[in-house]
């Protein structure tokens, strides 16, 4: 599970990644480890948080002007065109 830094999130109210992964996806998740910040472009942050789905797939909603497609994979058969960055997390899983 991955996002960015909104501007309505400070170090003072940070992202809760269950409510993220709510709002993004509609999926309930369990929030695990912090595997990785990083910041780049005009400070843009992105946080990758381990997660465990909690719920079902009844509530997931992709806005299909960011998700083209969404299906699951086993870790040694994530599809070819993933981004480096997000293999190299899953590697870690």
């Amino acid at each position: 599970m991955s996002g960015d830094g909104r501007r309505w999130r400070t170090r003072e109210r940070p992202a809760d990644p269950a409510v993220a992964a709510r709002e993004a996806v509609g999926l309930t998740v369990k929030a695990g480890r912090l595997l990785k910040v990083r910041s780049g472009y005009q400070y843009r942050i992105e946080v990758y948080y381990e997660a465990t789905l909690t719920g079902g797939f009844d509530g997931l909603m992709l806005d299909p002007k960011e998700v083209l497609e969404a299906r699951l994979f086993r870790l040694n058969e994530l599809p070819a065109g993933m981004p480096a960055a997000h293999r190299e997390l899953a590697a870690g899983l």
